[in-house]
């Protein structure tokens, strides 16, 4: 959540400055904050379903935000890795 908090502010700085690589870090770190997380945390299989949902909101958020970042930079990403 802490790396999704950051979108707006390097998406401002990254524009003010023309710093396309600013970006090009910030999928980066989100991606390895996502990566460490999804492996730390059992999602579909968690029992508290409010948790569960927030989980899922979560994703959803990340996902979003790694398309739009890299829809900005002009290229495209694999559906699956």
């Amino acid at each position: 959540m802490l790396e999704l908090s950051k979108y707006n502010d390097v998406m401002e700085n990254a524009f003010a400055e023309t710093a396309p690589h600013k970006i090009c870090q910030y999928i980066f770190d989100l991606s390895n904050a996502f990566n460490s997380f999804y492996h730390e945390t059992k999602i579909l299989s968690e029992e508290n379903q409010g948790q569960k949902e927030s989980f899922l909101k979560l994703l959803s958020l990340t996902k979003n935000i790694l398309e739009t970042s890299i829809n900005l930079l002009g290229f495209s990403a694999p559906d699956r890795m």
